[in-house]
């Protein structure tokens, strides 16, 4: 991913990922914004890798030709979705922190 396409617009981010919700229940002030970017930044990143998982197919299907000339096909997740999965993890963790949790 680009640097450029992860930049955030850190005013319209508040809005989009709870800010005033965790403002009202004092856990977000200027000590913590640094945390806040950081979830922020963390799910436009989940979000740029979804989009190229969807873009290339959830599954991926490798074909394989035996000596026979026999093909074989084989299926499996797309390798991106670990990752997307772990940042997905970071983002429940540190929305939990500013008690935006779904």
């Amino acid at each position: 991913m680009k640097a450029q396409e992860l930049a955030i617009d850190y005013a319209k981010q508040r809005e989009t990922f709870g800010a005033p919700l965790a403002t009202r229940r004092g856990l977000l002030n200027e000590d913590t914004r640094p945390g806040f970017v950081l979830l922020c930044q963390q799910a436009r990143r989940a979000a740029l890798l979804w989009a190229d998982i969807e873009t290339m197919g959830r599954v991926l299907e490798t074909v394989t030709v035996d000596g026979a000339g026999q093909e074989h096909r084989s299926y499996k997740a797309h390798p991106l979705m670990s990752h997307w999965r772990a940042l997905m993890q970071r983002v429940e963790q540190l929305q939990a922190r500013y008690g935006i949790a779904a």
